[in-house]
């Protein structure tokens, strides 16, 4: 599980000193570890704030919040501020929700290999995906 790329994320990141990327991977990781949110696909493609387990207690986010703040080195006022407001998403390519992209779709043509001697091998001249998980498409189909 990761966060979502967004202006937050960056703007958090500008005031760690740190990455995107780490940044993403602490929060994530603090989330988990104090069992505020859990690594369940119906988190993916929502907010912070919506992933929070019904049974979680305001003191034990608080917590949360707390250790991500140390962890960044960002003032606890501005976690706060910024955290519940990142959206969750799952880790393969869907660039809605994380969730993984499977082909559907696609016209390929075969580039080598006889069919006899050797196996055909195909190259995708373009290829439509949809995420498993939200249902997003994605297509690379020339329009002609």
């Amino acid at each position: 599980m990761r966060i979502k790329e967004s202006n937050l994320l960056k703007r958090l990141a500008t005031d760690s000193g740190k990455t995107a990327k780490q940044v993403s991977e602490i929060v994530v990781s603090e989330l988990l570890k104090n069992k505020v949110i859990e690594d369940d696909p119906d988190n993916w493609g929502v907010s912070v704030f919506d992933a929070i387990n019904e049974d979680v207690i305001e003191e034990q986010t608080a917590n949360c919040y707390a250790a991500i703040s140390e962890a960044l080195g960002v003032y606890l006022k501005r976690v706060y501020f910024i955290v519940p407001d990142l959206d969750l998403m799952g880790n393969e390519d869907c660039p809605k929700c994380g969730g993984e992209m499977e082909v559907t779709d696609g016209e390929y043509k075969q580039t080598g290999g006889d069919g006899y001697l050797t196996p055909p091998e195909y190259t995708a001249i373009w290829e439509e995906k949809t995420c498993t998980h939200c249902g997003h498409k994605e297509s690379n189909e020339p329009s002609y």
